[in-house]
């Protein structure tokens, strides 16, 4: 009895990655509201719907979070300074040592929110700990599912589907200006 190579082989053989169709393989993208796209945060007039996105869910989960954690600890430091600072020297030690802990948490909380409100600018450049601003405010609280991207981010995320949801990006053109780019023109030429 002959078997074939497939028979043979522990694992099967990979699926051709070639689709023979004229149809459109995703569907037309819905546009919703102008605004402010969730990925790269630029303020668009044209924005289009995407249902469910897997890095875009464990934003706004990481996001509600830590409000979550920033009023925690907002909460937290207020209680303490509200019962006031105890009379006897031992209970005044630990009373100090726990008000700046929850300064310290606090203080964490805040750049925590900063840099997810902020994460178009590099984390380094963030390390302000003081309350956020209003502008901040704004930023910091995103919607969930279903999500508003702008055209380049929406066709990113629904291009690369799987490896999108992996973080990786699977290919994209580079359309930013960058030396060794064909398309690039110096300024000083």
């Amino acid at each position: 009895m002959q078997h074939s190579i497939k028979d043979l082989w522990l694992y099967p053989f990979p699926e051709i990655d070639v689709v023979h169709t004229q149809e459109p393989l995703l569907p037309e993208p819905e546009l919703t509201t102008p605004g402010r796209c969730i990925c790269c945060r630029q303020n668009v007039r044209h924005r289009f719907r995407l249902d469910d996105s897997w890095p875009l869910r464990q934003l706004t989960d990481t996001i509600s979070d830590t409000r979550v954690r920033l009023n925690k600890a907002t909460e937290h430091l207020d209680k303490l300074k509200k019962r006031g600072e105890p009379v006897a020297t031992g209970e005044k030690e630990k009373y100090n040592t726990a008000v700046k802990a929850a300064e310290r948490a606090l203080e964490q909380a805040r750049l925590s929110a900063r840099r997810l409100s902020l994460r178009h600018v590099q984390k380094a450049e963030i390390t302000s700990t003081e309350s956020l601003s209003e502008k901040e405010q704004e930023l910091f609280h995103e919607d969930g599912p279903p999500y508003s991207l702008c055209a380049f981010c929406h066709a990113w995320h629904s291009l690369n589907g799987y490896a999108a949801a992996q973080g990786v990006m699977v290919w994209l053109y580079p359309v930013y200006d960058q030396p060794g780019n064909p398309g690039h023109r110096c300024r000083s030429e």
